[in-house]
């Protein structure tokens, strides 16, 4: 299986896909980066782009005590992959980044 990239801009129901995929891949990876991502490695990506687990509370709605929404049609996209080097592969490719920031979770 490859990359499943969740954006409210290439789907309307791109919330309820990403809470799904959380749902189905609990040990998979997820890419937090910015919608505005254009391979060029700007400073933006750099400071932006992580590298979380499918189970890391800052970026599955699922695990959140609060009532945060927005995890796909805000600013940001999600890069889902089932290995971890798929989903770092997909950020360097997305992004233009050397190396991707890993969150604390990993």
């Amino acid at each position: 299986m490859g990359v499943k990239v969740f954006r409210s801009e290439l789907q309307p129901d791109s919330e309820s896909a990403y809470r799904h995929w959380l749902s189905d891949n609990p040990d998979g990876y997820v890419v937090n980066t910015l919608k505005t991502a254009s391979g060029r490695a700007s400073k933006s990506d750099k400071r932006f782009t992580r590298i979380h687990l499918a189970t890391c509370k800052t970026i599955n709605p699922l695990l959140r005590l609060d009532a945060k929404t927005g995890f796909t049609t805000g600013r940001y996209q999600k890069l889902c992959a089932n290995s971890f080097e798929l989903a770092e592969s997909e950020a360097k490719l997305v992004t233009g980044l050397v190396s991707v920031k890993m969150c604390p979770c990993i």
